[in-house]
């Protein structure tokens, strides 16, 4: 127990002097964008005051972005990108990353299914480590959510060697480096395994933690749509080849931003 408050303690040390960037894709989720907002800001803000938070409205047809201009309004440390037109959760991510300023990089979901007071979770796992990511315990989506997902994780280990409980989990850090550097492609769903492949195929040091999961309560959920299926399908074919003729390697230097 010691051990474990000793490696918190040296995440937050970490956190409070490279900073922490909040990257949060947003499609249409005016009943949860606030309140997402709020619990970031509420978790984050305990553990250092160098954050920031960058909300991505991937062209919402509805409040989305109103409301979160009204949230940088009243706080400088939320920012908010604008996509004119949808252009997909990977597209949304990457703009985010783009744009972050910060050492770390924590990004997540707007639809309120993760109880982000559980971020501290992450602070033991993130001394040593670049990516520290979230495996939901009890997996709070329909059957045939969890079924793909399943399916799709076996077809990743198959194909790249991932070894990764939960690939598409939205309750990941990551050294923002890193995401500047892996030169993402997706813009699809498909950027979650393509990251961490990329991570996992430069030898970074991935670590895990189990998370709560709820059920969506609010908004319409639209990660398995056909339309979002058939874009990440299409990403995959076409970004795998150059995923897989990427020879892995170990790091022996450790994690990145240690020296």
């Amino acid at each position: 127990m010691e051990n474990v408050d000793r490696e918190s303690d040296l995440g937050a040390q970490a956190l409070d002097r490279d900073g922490l960037s909040v990257v949060l894709p947003a499609f249409n989720e005016e009943e949860n964008i606030l309140a997402t907002v709020e619990a970031v800001r509420s978790a984050v803000e305990k553990l250092t005051g160098n954050f920031e938070i960058l909300v991505v409205d991937d062209g919402s047809h509805d409040r989305t972005g109103a409301i979160a201009d009204a949230l940088s309004r009243e706080d400088r440390r939320v920012r908010v990108i604008h996509h004119s037109e949808n252009r997909g959760y990977g597209a949304a991510l990457r703009s985010g990353f783009a744009a972050m300023t910060k050492g770390f990089c924590f990004y997540t979901d707007t639809d309120c299914q993760f109880d982000l007071a559980e971020f501290p979770r992450l602070l033991p796992l993130l001394p040593g480590a670049d990516v520290v990511t979230g495996f939901r315990e009890n997996r709070a989506d329909p059957f045939h959510r969890r079924l793909n997902a399943a399916i799709y994780k076996r077809m990743l280990g198959a194909l790249f060697g991932l070894r990764v409980r939960d690939v598409d989990c939205a309750f990941k850090v990551y050294r923002s480096q890193l995401l500047k550097e892996f030169d993402l492609a997706s813009n699809s769903i498909f950027i979650s395994a393509e990251a961490l492949i990329k991570a996992a195929r430069s030898g970074c040091v991935i670590r895990e933690v189990a998370v709560t999961h709820f059920p969506r309560a609010h908004g319409k959920q639209t990660g398995n749509s056909p339309a979002t299926l058939i874009r990440a399908l299409r990403e995959f074919v076409r970004i795998s080849p150059g995923l897989r003729a990427t020879p892995a390697r170990r790091n022996p230097r450790g994690p990145r931003g240690d020296s």
